[in-house]
């Protein structure tokens, strides 16, 4: 029966084999195939380019403030009010519009005097209140600061320039930067042998704009000199990109 039962399969082997050799042949590599494992790694050239814009600011933050100290808090606050309110309509009247006029900072704090021995010799109450204004024509800012000044405001923060919509400013310089590392690029692939064939990835970073350029005086010297000469100057847009050419 056993003698049988073998003799009913033995036209299996002829397949089995077959199988084998077909498993054989597609794990073996052929003729003029390279085995990925095998192939040399990608031969790359990585360069930083650098993109600078210099832009005149189309925009003007003033900030100023009201300081005021009494011995009773509510007393502080109400003269605070009282001089902050004068303040902001002076501003307005430069035709600043109200939303472009917001507090920036308010506290009020408990301040203590004391004698060469450390013993307190009196205590009071101290209020500040900065005023920030967005400025949209920048003729107008030593006005701004004046009118402020003659309202009551007694502390001058520093004006700062900058960009509405830097966007475009940033557009321009990030072009420079990929343009700059180009250059760089076909001049070291010309120095060692090689040629760049294309761009693997691009990377960008670094700060977009400059931190904008503020100016900062004591309140009695503005005071002091009717019409503040203020002098915008540029401002500088930077880019930084980062390029991975690849190279044979």
């Amino acid at each position: 029966m056993k003698t049988f039962r073998a003799r009913r399969f033995w036209w299996l082997l002829p397949l089995l084999a077959l199988s084998g050799l077909l498993v054989y042949l597609a794990a073996s590599p052929s003729p003029g195939r390279t085995n990925p494992a095998e192939e040399a790694p990608a031969r790359v050239l990585t360069i930083s380019g650098q993109g600078r814009v210099q832009v005149e600011p189309d925009r003007a933050w003033v900030r100023v403030g009201v300081y005021t100290e009494a011995d009773r808090a509510q007393n502080a606050v109400e003269e605070n009010s009282r001089i902050s309110h004068a303040v902001m309509e002076a501003i307005a009247g430069q035709g600043v519009a109200q939303e472009d006029i917001r507090t920036g900072r308010y506290q009020v704090f408990p301040r203590e005097e004391r004698d060469r021995d450390g013993v307190v010799v009196r205590r009071s109450f101290a209020v500040e209140h900065e005023i920030v204004v967005t400025v949209k024509e920048l003729d107008r800012v030593g006005r701004i600061l004046d009118a402020a000044l003659d309202a009551g405001a007694n502390r001058v923060y520093g004006v700062a320039f900058g960009l509405s919509h830097p966007q475009k400013a940033l557009e321009q310089a990030r072009i420079q930067a990929v343009e700059d590392a180009r250059r760089q690029a076909e001049a070291l692939a010309q120095a060692a042998g090689v040629k760049v064939l294309g761009i693997q990835s691009i990377n960008v970073s670094g700060s977009p704009v400059s931190p904008p350029r503020t100016y900062v005086a004591k309140a009695e010297a503005m005071a002091a000199d009717t019409g503040v000469p203020i002098a915008p100057g540029t401002l500088e847009v930077t880019a930084t990109v980062t390029i991975v050419f690849e190279i044979r």
